[in-house]
Parts: structure tokens; C-alpha cells; sequence
């Protein structure tokens, strides 16, 4: 097999332009071929990649990765059916193959976009008997948090408006509904400069001048052990500046929406995973890990027989990319997942790396 002529014409000339003189972790056999189908798949990708400006092992690892997932996906049942998404870089899809491609590891053969009863689900396999069927999503892209970032978002933009010349910062202690945003606003004119003031079960405020240009970082503790949502709004009119800040934790009942809004992908009568992509997160799987559990109830969310975490990144010297795989499981469901499933996926943890040491199995 041959570099991809967008790559160079020999591996040396590849290291070099490409790497910037520093090869890859990965060898030279798995790059090329991994290179050879993102270029066969996805030229698109690939010619943006080729027209901009950067190079090194940053820009092109990922790519690397992309060809990885497209190896070990192309040859799976379905593959045609996600291929156009992973075209457009649709990065639900992405999220939808690396899960897939996971499962690929240690030796099972996974469907893409099964049916089951009226609902498409993402990925089944057959593990010893057991078809188990899973549903792929991220944080920043389900539709329960999705409508929340939105809420947040649209707060922070009132609360801009009403404070020109000053910064105003509010951390939430509780969901954002409209008597929690109206306890908000009735506060705001009355907030004192610089000192945080604190409204019982509602929010902690506090209002700072605005300087140019905008600094908008949050100086307001969380003592939430989760995910924090959060969004800021800025503006500068006629040299006054003016920003909003609001944060809110994600609350248990929050993640039961969440999980909730999941639900209907699923049949009670089937063994089911809800896989979450937390790479774009700023949260780890351990902050999501204790609401998930505490979400599992005799009487709730029992069609999911487990939440498995994952992300990916770029660690080491030189860089590599790393792997991040954590389990939860539900025994409260209809159809649990068998141990063993679960255990070879916490298998493929790295996230160890992350930190500097060998790695281990996560959760």
C-alpha cells in the first residue's frame, strides 16, 4: 500500500512536511493504510486538510485516528447508511463509528443503524447470544442539554442588557425555570460592586465593572461535584462594555432528563447501552459517573442497562492518541449487560496516560 498522494510521495518526505520531522506513534504500515482510506472515503476532509495553513503532528494525528475508525468501520453491516454524515464531518457520526470501532477491538462484529421494533438505534452486536444494542450521544449535543444551554444562554444575554458598563456573574443553585429567573432579574439593579451576594436556592450573583476588553472567566466557586453548563454574553457599544456570565451545575434531576430524553430510542424487551462521547466536554466521566448512578432507580431509567463514557485525546512526547473508557451499570434493568461485555470495554482504558503512568481500567 502507497501514501495517499495529498501526503507526499515517500514516508520520509511525509515525516517531514507533515510531522514536521517528529513520526507519529503509530507505524509506518498503520499510518499509510489508515491515510489511504480517509483519503478514499472522505477527500473532502482531506483536501481542507491539504489547503490550510498548519501542520504537525497536532493537525495530522487526528486525521490518523479519523482513517482508523473508517479502517475498522468500513467492511461493518450499515456502514453505507453513516458514511454520507462522516462525509459532511457530521460529528455525531464520528462519535456513532469510534464506538463501533471500539466494540471491533476485542473481537465483536458490530451492525450500524439497526432496527429494533420502530426505532434506529446506533450499534448492536452479539456477545455470546445477547444482541446488545446502543445509543451513541454527547453532552453538548442531546437535546436535554441542548434546550438547557439554550436557556442559559438566553439569561446571560437579558442580564447583559440590563447591566451596561458591568459585568454580572450569577452560579445557579437550582434548574433554571421562570420564577428562578425572575428572582434573578428583581436582584440585578441592586447588586452590590464587587461583593457576591447570595439569594437562598436561587443563585449567587456579583457585579464588577466592565473593562475593555471583556474579561469574562468565572470567579464564582462551584461546590457542585459535577458538569457545570455554562455561557457568557458580551457586548461594546460606543466604548461601554457590558457582559453576562451564568453557570448552572447539572442537578441530578437534570441528568434524569437527560436519560429520559434518551428512553425512546429503546425496547424494554432488548439489552441496551447508552455510549456518551465526552470528548468536548470540560468534565471528566467520574463528575458524570456519581449523577448517572444515583439516576438508576427500581422505579427509573430501566430500559438502560448501562452508560459507557469515552473520549479521546493527544498526550506524551511525542504526541499519541490516547483513549479514555469508563462503565456504568444499571442493575436495576430489564435486560442487565452481561460483566464480561463491559469489562473488555473498560479494557481499552488509557486514560492513565493522561496523567503520566501506565494505564488501567476506569470506574
Amino acid at each position: 500500500m502507497t501514501l495517499p498522494e495529498a501526503f507526499g510521495t515517500s514516508w520520509n518526505q511525509f515525516v517531514e512536511h507533515w510531522c514536521l520531522g517528529v513520526p507519529p506513534m503509530t507505524s509506518e504500515g498503520d499510518t499509510v493504510a489508515r491515510l489511504e482510506v480517509l483519503a478514499r472515503l472522505c477527500p473532502d476532509y482531506v483536501s481542507a486538510l491539504v489547503g490550510g495553513p498548519n501542520r504537525g503532528l497536532r493537525v495530522i494525528m487526528p486525521a490518523i485516528e479519523r482513517g482508523r475508525v473508517l479502517q475498522a468501520c468500513e467492511g461493518m453491516p450499515g456502514f453505507e447508511k453513516i458514511l454520507p454524515r462522516l462525509q459532511c464531518e457530521e460529528r455525531s457520526a464520528f462519535s456513532e463509528a469510534e464506538y463501533a470501532a471500539a466494540l471491533a477491538r476485542f473481537g465483536c462484529a458490530p451492525e450500524l443503524e439497526p432496527q429494533v421494533e420502530a426505532a434506529v438505534l446506533d450499534t448492536v452486536v452479539d456477545w455470546h447470544g445477547i444482541r446488545i444494542y446502543a445509543e451513541v450521544i454527547s453532552p453538548e449535543r442531546a437535546d436535554a442539554v441542548i434546550a438547557t444551554q439554550s436557556d442559559v444562554q438566553r439569561l446571560a444575554n437579558v442580564v447583559r442588557d440590563r447591566v451596561p458598563g458591568f459585568v454580572v456573574e450569577i452560579l445557579l443553585e437550582t434548574d433554571l425555570t421562570q420564577e428562578t429567573e425572575r428572582a434573578i432579574l428583581s436582584h440585578l439593579e441592586a447588586l452590590p460592586l464587587n461583593q457576591p451576594l447570595k439569594v437562598s436556592g436561587v443563585a449567587t450573583m456579583v457585579r464588577r465593572p466592565a473593562s475593555i476588553p471583556l474579561q469574562v472567566g468565572p470567579t464564582l466557586p462551584s461546590e457542585a461535584p459535577g458538569p457545570v453548563i455554562g455561557a457568557a454574553a458580551g457586548v461594546l457599544v460606543d466604548g461601554v462594555a457590558s457582559a453576562g456570565v451564568v453557570r448552572m451545575p447539572v442537578f441530578d434531576s437534570r441528568v434524569r432528563r437527560l436519560l429520559a430524553a434518551e428512553l425512546h430510542h429503546f425496547s424494554r424487551h432488548t439489552h441496551n447501552v447508552l455510549a456518551i462521547d465526552i470528548t468536548a466536554a470540560t468534565v471528566g466521566s467520574k463528575d458524570w459517573a456519581a449523577l448517572i448512578r444515583r439516576s438508576f432507580q427500581p422505579g427509573q431509567n430501566r430500559r438502560i442497562g448501562a452508560v459507557v463514557f469515552f473520549s479521546r485525546g493527544l498526550v506524551g512526547v511525542p504526541l499519541a492518541s490516547r483513549h479514555m473508557w469508563a462503565v456504568v451499570q444499571n442493575e436495576y434493568a430489564y435486560h442487565p449487560i452481561p460483566p464480561e461485555f463491559l469489562d473488555n470495554l473498560a479494557s481499552l482504558d488509557e486514560s492513565a496516560y493522561f496523567r503520566g503512568s501506565p494505564p488501567r481500567a476506569a470506574v
